[in-house]
């Protein structure tokens, strides 16, 4: 995957690629405003919520996401030993970590892919287990988090707290990605279907960047990709999905103990309702790690449940800088020295931090 050719966008002006991104990031950008502004009043009263954190809770909060990238790391291992390698528990961690930071700036889930894939490779992990370890922890959590927003939808239903402008939009988004998880699956039970249909896509993609189509690379990509599944058969996909399931879980525990340190512990259902709906809207709105559309989704909601709305946007924040700001500090710190330690390992070229 490393050495394949990258696509070649030089036919699409830049100029049309950055506006096209800048009108995007203000299109959400105002609907993270629009949401969050009601709360700013509470600024001071938040101030105040902060001052009396129990910060005995907030550590056990940072424990919780400390867990939650070693789970991650231990997904890792999993998957490349489904394929009889072996890849050490720190770098394992530590790569997801710094391959988020990537994608962040460069090709979002692609880019994420193509880090992972990269630095497993200089651990002589063959192409097909890489490839697996690269997007199956993705998949997991896609599947995963449309499991909670669907648990967070139904109960707001319930509870009458939505208006219709919002049910419309969040089921939109969740049709989305349930069509997304139906088109993967229809993928590998109808392999001779998927292969003609990326040679029709990417030869439609190709003949509008007016470059010639390599067949013989779409159908080795494609090949490779359908391949992977042959590793999760016969009970191989347990051991990755309780690994992310654990992952996830202790996230979770990280948001309950920030509650618990603002003096404000949240009921289970309350706590899981507030929680899906923002992380899936953050997977979907293109702006990185969701910024501004994960908080105001998840202090709009939290208040709506009846959680005091100084409490709620001291919640938000300081789960969103422990999950989210500091990994990806953290991660793009990570990327020299990952790419010294796989340097000893193999003799692959570096990605650029």
């Amino acid at each position: 995957m490393s050495d394949e050719k990258q696509p070649n966008n030089s036919h699409i002006p830049p100029l049309v690629l950055r506006l096209a991104r800048y009108l995007l990031m203000l299109i959400l950008g105002g609907l993270a405003v629009n949401l969050i502004l009601p709360q700013l009043g509470n600024l001071r009263y938040s101030l105040q919520v902060l001052q009396s954190m129990l910060w005995w809770a907030v550590g056990l909060a940072i424990a919780g996401q400390i867990g939650s990238y070693i789970a991650g790391g231990i997904l890792l291992r999993i998957i490349v030993r489904m394929t009889g390698k072996s890849v050490p528990l720190v770098p394992a961690t530590l790569i997801p970590m710094a391959s988020g930071s990537i994608g962040l700036v460069a090709g979002g889930i692609v880019g994420v892919i193509a880090a992972t894939y990269r630095w497993l490779r200089r651990y002589h992990i063959d192409g097909n287990g890489a490839l697996l370890a690269s997007w199956l922890p993705i998949q997991l959590e896609n599947a995963m988090v449309i499991g909670l927003a669907i648990i967070s939808l139904a109960r707001l239903l319930a509870t009458g707290t939505l208006t219709a402008l919002q049910i419309i939009g969040f089921s939109l988004v969740l049709l989305t990605l349930l069509l997304t998880v139906a088109a993967v699956v229809w993928s590998v039970v109808r392999r001779d279907q998927t292969m003609a249909l990326a040679q029709k896509v990417s030869g439609g993609w190709d003949r509008l960047l007016r470059r010639p189509h390599d067949e013989e690379a779409t159908r080795n990509n494609v090949q490779q990709f359908l391949d992977t599944w042959k590793l999760l058969r016969g009970g191989g996909w347990r051991g990755p999905v309780w690994a992310k399931a654990l992952d996830l879980g202790l996230d979770i525990v990280t948001l309950y103990f920030i509650f618990l340190g603002a003096r404000f512990p949240v009921r289970l259902d309350v706590l899981l309702t507030g929680y899906g709906l923002p992380l899936l809207l953050g997977k979907v709105s293109f702006l990185p790690g969701g910024v501004g559309i994960v908080e105001a989704t998840m202090t709009a909601l939290y208040t709506g449940l009846g959680v005091p709305s100084p409490v709620t946007i001291i919640v938000v924040l300081i789960y969103r800088f422990l999950t989210f700001w500091i990994p990806t500090i953290l991660g793009f710190l990570l990327v020299p020295y990952l790419n010294r330690l796989n340097g000893q390992n193999g003799n692959h070229k570096q990605i650029d931090g």
